[in-house]
């Protein structure tokens, strides 16, 4: 059930139009941020409502995952004597 509720969730990000016009069967991978948001959200609750999550899972699911996030990124490196700035 768990994996039917992500199917449902994905199915519901493809439009009407986008499905009859480009024949997508899936979100564009444009979007796949917010894509793995709706997915997540839609698995935890449907886990929830299983009685299988055993974590605190705070009320507003929607932002708990946004924190969970990885957000890809480098950090600024500090300047390193004798080292180039640049690779």
């Amino acid at each position: 059930r768990i994996f039917v509720a992500a199917a449902k969730a994905v199915a519901e990000l493809v439009s009407d139009e986008s499905l009859e016009a480009d024949g997508n069967l899936y979100p564009s991978v444009d979007d796949i941020r917010a894509v793995n948001k709706v997915v997540a959200v839609a698995t935890i609750k449907q886990a929830q409502a299983e009685g299988v999550v055993t974590a605190e899972i705070p009320d507003d699911i929607a932002a708990f995952v946004s924190e969970s996030m990885y957000v890809p990124g480098y950090k600024d490196m500090p300047d390193m004597p004798g080292m180039p700035r640049k690779l």
